[in-house]
Order: structure tokens, then C-alpha cells, then sequence
């Protein structure tokens, strides 16, 4: 634990452009660490993903939805040259 506070002590002698040196470093160093952190845990979480039974569990969820908004009532269509006529 020493070795910590005399490396820390030593820094905070430094001026003060050498102390935001040291930070930046340390500041980089530690979130490209949790950047690969994560990257590798976003990897493992989108593996099953790409199985087939997932895929096809998609598939059929798109299908019903696309059924299921078959079904519902459309929208009135607008014809521009009736608004034009109702606006002279």
C-alpha cells in the first residue's frame, strides 16, 4: 500500500500540466477497460440472437402482427383535388 501513496505523492509534486497528463491517461486507461468490459458482455447477451428458433419465433410475431393490422380498419384516403376545391 505504500507503493500507492509514495506514487501518488510523487504525482501531486509534479506541476500541474503533468498532474492532467497522468489523469487523462488513467481516465482512458480505466474506460477502455469498462468499454471492453461491456463489449464483451453486450456479445455474450446477443449471441441467442442469432438461433434459428429465435428467428423463426420473430417471424411468426411479425406475421401476426401483420395480420392482426389486416384486420383493423384503414384510414379515409384524401384526395388532394377535393381539398383544393374546398379551400377555393
Amino acid at each position: 500500500m505504500s507503493r500507492v501513496s509514495d506514487f501518488i505523492e510523487k504525482v501531486r509534486s509534479k506541476p500541474e500540466h503533468v498532474r492532467v497528463r497522468y489523469v487523462v491517461f488513467f481516465v482512458s486507461l480505466i474506460m477502455a477497460f469498462m468499454i471492453g468490459i461491456w463489449m464483451i458482455s453486450m456479445t455474450h447477451h446477443f449471441k441467442g440472437i442469432t438461433s434459428p428458433q429465435t428467428k423463426e419465433a420473430v417471424t411468426e410475431s411479425i406475421e401476426s402482427w401483420k395480420e392482426e393490422i389486416g384486420d383493423s380498419p384503414t384510414l379515409p384516403q384524401i384526395n388532394m383535388e377535393d381539398l383544393e376545391e374546398e379551400s377555393l
